[in-house]
């Protein structure tokens, strides 16, 4: 029921703000943005996203206001509660390859592509995985521009993505050996090796592992952490 009131709210701005002037919008676009402060709760911040999602698809967000809608929604992806922000977030994401082209959003694509690949494959909620996979799909059709893109979306499709253990080990695997991708990858790892739910743990350093073989130059750190963790495994 929250959400459906969030999202007709979401509409309802969306609707008022294309009959504001570009001034007026930005205005608008100024108090979506304040429920993202870390004192809001998880409701302010699903109905945030909301709204801007329904901003971006109706196109009245500015270029110019790209990167810091961009850094609200990538800091959403790896947050420990509430699958329906992150849901909504992946939708923001969706709307913006939806609706504008791609001299609009070249400034941004090359933040926004390793954040969609890490949800797609990391997040522990199935449909969170296929929400960030299909904004991922939507933006590589219509921007044309993400690196890899056509073959990242034939590999992470909506059956594979479905089990989180081949997501993690398969899936993710394959596309890190991508450039651009391994380093975004192990940035997520590590964060979620001490995440809340420990069942995960086993897939984080086994696909952590699998992600950097093949890779020349690691950092020892990365080693020691790497063998440290499959120490405690067994």
């Amino acid at each position: 029921m929250d959400t459906i009131v969030r999202w007709s709210a979401a509409k309802g701005i969306g609707r008022i703000t294309s009959r504001l002037t570009s001034a007026l919008a930005d205005e608008v676009l100024s108090y979506v943005l304040e429920p993202f402060s870390p004192g809001e709760g998880d409701g302010s911040w699903h109905g945030g996203c909301l709204a801007l999602a329904e901003l971006a698809r109706r196109g009245l967000l500015l270029p110019i206001s790209f990167p810091k809608v961009v850094t609200v929604v990538v800091k959403l992806g790896p947050h420990s509660v509430g699958s329906h922000v992150r849901d909504a977030a992946a939708y923001v994401c969706w709307a913006f390859g939806r609706a504008y082209y791609h001299t609009d959003m070249k400034e941004i694509l090359g933040q926004l592509a390793p954040h969609l690949l890490t949800v797609a494959f990391y997040d522990r909620e199935v449909n969170c995985r296929r929400a960030a996979a299909a904004a991922f799909q939507e933006n590589v059709g219509r921007q044309g521009n993400y690196p890899y893109g056509i073959d990242i979306v034939n590999a992470a499709d909506y059956f594979s993505l479905a089990s989180r253990v081949n997501s993690y080990l398969h899936v993710a695997v394959g596309i890190a050996q991508y450039e651009g991708y391994l380093y975004p990858f192990v940035e997520e790892l590590m964060y979620k090796i001490y995440h809340w739910k420990r069942h995960n743990i086993h897939c984080d350093f086994t696909s952590y592992k699998f992600s950097l073989v093949g890779k020349l130059v690691v950092q020892p750190r990365i080693r020691a952490l790497v063998g440290g963790g499959s120490c405690v495994r067994s």
